[in-house]
């Protein structure tokens, strides 16, 4: 059941169909995304350098299961990836706040240099997001990088977009403290349910999950609309 691993070489070849597929999806959210990188040579050379990498930590592993529990790994590491970007747009906080968050994960450097350090990492990341739901479910078919992770996502966005709130939120509001105090909480679910998804065994996509990926072109996470003001 196991002894079908995947080539680095296909990983890659279905990674760069999964992204050319993007730039074509319905969802304009993931079309912008897919662009992004397309549409600029320096932008896609770097993002393929950069999945390269990680399709090899990938293709390492001899057995499709070893490879899935990779996968899913660099999955989570994606997800908290985008999540500052993702953070932006969907809270739109004013441009001090993004300053204070900003130096809160990038310290003293220059606000544009890390805006757009930022953006390149987000564009990155997100189109290997894509890849990697593809590729676990359609190629290594592992149900268990689907649904499980679509769930660690939500989860790690509410700790993280708690946490955010806390470092921008006003030092007066009485409420910040309280809300504070819930943030190793939300990250011990996060983590929890992280743990339990590295752990749980190979299983057959869903027959109806198959059906809407290949409808859609791939996984369809949710990347928000880039913003335009900088």
């Amino acid at each position: 059941m196991y002894s079908f691993a995947a080539t680095h070489a296909r990983l890659m070849h279905e990674s760069e169909k999964r992204v050319q597929a993007a730039a074509r999806a319905a969802d304009p959210r993931e079309r912008v995304v897919a662009l992004r990188v397309i549409d600029n040579a320096r932008a896609w050379q770097a993002w393929e350098a950069e999945h390269s990498v990680a399709m090899r930590r990938v293709a390492a592993s001899r057995r499709s299961d070893a490879q899935s529990h990779e996968l899913k790994k660099l999955s989570f590491a994606l997800v908290h990836r985008v999540a500052l970007f993702d953070y932006f747009t969907e809270r739109k906080p004013t441009i001090e706040q993004r300053r204070r968050l900003l130096r809160e994960f990038h310290g003293p450097r220059a606000y544009i240099d890390a805006m757009v350090g930022e953006h390149g990492n987000y564009v990155r990341a997100a189109c290997s997001y894509y890849c990697a739901g593809h590729l676990g479910n359609v190629v290594l078919r592992d149900g268990s990088c689907g649904p499980p992770l679509e769930r660690y996502e939500s989860l790690y966005r509410e700790y993280f977009d708690a946490f955010c709130d806390s470092v921008v939120g006003d030092p007066n509001d009485p409420q910040l403290e309280a809300d504070r105090a819930l943030l190793p909480y939300l990250k011990h679910q996060a983590m929890r349910l992280r743990n339990a998804i590295l752990s749980l065994p190979r299983s057959e996509p869903l027959l109806e999950r198959e059906i809407e990926i290949r409808a859609r072109t791939g996984t369809t996470q949710r990347v928000p609309r880039l913003p335009t003001d900088r």
